[in-house]
C-alpha cells in the first residue's frame, strides 16, 4: 500500500519535506514537491530551486507540474529532465480559481483536446520519465471527469490520484466516496485516494471501504499533525504526548535551518507560521491564534510557549 505525502503550497517546501523525513522515518513512500511551473516564458525560478535543492538529497520525492499546454508541459518536462529529475506527477487538478482561469489544473477538464495533445507530447518522454497525475471531478460538474478520464486511460502513468470534489468546492464540504468509487473503477491505473484524511481512523475507513486501492495521498491532515503518516505506518494512534514531543524537535530544525538561511525576523517568522497553518487541532486554538499573529521572533517565540497548555 503507497502512502504518499500531497504538496500545498507555501508549505511543504524542500526544508519542510528533508526534516520531516527525517524525524518521521519510513512513514511516507513518497513527497510530491509542490507544483513547478511557467513564468515569463521559462520555468519559475524559486520553484526551480525548490526541486533542485540538496535538502532532496536521499528523500523520495516525486515533482509535481502545472501547464497549460503541450508547450509549457514539454518545457517543463525538459527542464526537470535537464537536472536529473525522473519523477514527475500532472497537476491536473489543482482548484485555485487562478490556475483554473489560465486552464491549468482542474480547468483541464473542459479542454479536453488540450490534454490529448499533451498525453501525445509525453510520449517521447516514455523510458525516461516516471509519469503520475493527480486529478478532480471537474471544475464545477462533477461529471466532467468522464470525458477527462478518457485521456488520462491513454497516458503511461505510475497512478493516478483521484481527489472527489469539484474544484469549486475546493476544500469545502465533505468528499464525495461514491464518486470516488466510480472514478476510481473506471481507471485500469493503480489509484491513490485524496481527501481530508486526518486521524489513522479516516485512513482505515478509506481503506476499508476501497480495499481494491493503490494507496492513500494525505495533505492537510499531515500538515497538521505531522505524525500522522508514521501512526498509519505502525497502525498505533500516537498520545498528545508523543505527537508533541516529535513535532517541537521538526520545528526546532526548522527554525535553525531558516535562521540560518534568510534574512529578516518577517522571513522567517512567515515560514514558521506556515507550519502550523493547519495544526489548530493539535496545538490548541490560543496557540494557533497567537501563532498566526505574532509579526516578530519575540511574539512567535511567545505563541509557542503557549503550545501545549492546554
Amino acid at each position: 500500500m503507497r502512502l504518499l505525502a500531497a504538496p500545498l503550497q507555501g508549505v511543504t517546501d524542500c526544508a519542510w519535506r528533508h526534516f520531516h523525513s527525517f524525524h518521521y522515518p519510513e512513514s511516507l513512500d513518497c513527497y510530491l514537491t509542490p507544483f513547478v511551473r511557467m513564468e515569463k516564458g521559462e520555468p519559475r525560478g524559486r520553484d526551480m530551486r525548490d526541486v533542485c535543492s540538496e535538502l532532496n538529497a536521499g528523500v523520495a520525492t516525486v515533482t509535481q507540474i502545472i501547464f497549460s499546454g503541450p508547450e509549457e508541459f514539454g518545457t517543463l518536462t525538459e527542464a526537470l529532465v535537464k537536472e536529473g529529475i525522473r519523477r514527475i506527477d500532472l497537476n491536473i487538478g489543482c482548484p485555485f480559481p487562478l490556475q483554473v482561469k489560465r486552464g491549468r489544473g482542474a480547468g483541464m477538464t473542459e479542454r479536453i483536446e488540450v490534454l490529448a495533445a499533451v498525453r501525445r507530447e509525453m510520449e517521447q518522454w516514455i523510458g525516461d520519465v516516471e509519469f503520475s497525475a493527480k486529478m478532480r471531478a471537474g471544475v464545477n460538474d462533477s461529471s466532467r471527469w468522464e470525458d477527462m478520464m478518457e485521456e488520462v486511460e491513454k497516458m503511461p502513468l505510475q497512478w493516478v490520484t483521484i481527489h472527489p470534489r469539484t474544484a469549486r468546492q475546493q476544500y469545502g464540504g465533505e468528499p464525495d466516496l461514491d464518486l470516488f468509487g466510480r472514478m476510481a473503477a473506471a481507471t485500469h491505473h493503480k489509484v491513490v485516494y485524496n481527501g481530508d484524511v486526518r486521524t489513522l481512523a479516516d485512513f482505515r475507513a478509506i481503506m476499508q471501504r476501497f480495499p481494491q486501492i493503490d494507496g492513500v495521498m494525505i495533505g492537510r491532515g499531515l500538515c497538521g499533525r505531522p505524525s500522522l503518516a508514521a501512526e498509519i505506518e505502525s497502525g498505533r494512534e500516537w498520545t498528545a504526548e508523543e505527537r508533541l514531543q516529535r513535532v517541537m524537535a521538526l520545528h526546532t530544525d526548522m527554525r535553525s535551518y531558516y535562521e540560518r538561511t534568510m534574512c529578516g525576523e518577517a522571513q522567517i517568522v512567515g515560514k514558521l507560521q506556515a507550519m502550523w497553518e493547519y495544526a489548530e487541532s493539535e496545538i490548541g486554538r490560543k496557540a494557533w491564534k497567537a501563532i498566526r499573529k505574532a509579526n516578530g521572533l519575540r511574539g512567535y517565540d511567545k505563541a509557542i510557549s503557549l503550545i501545549g497548555r492546554g
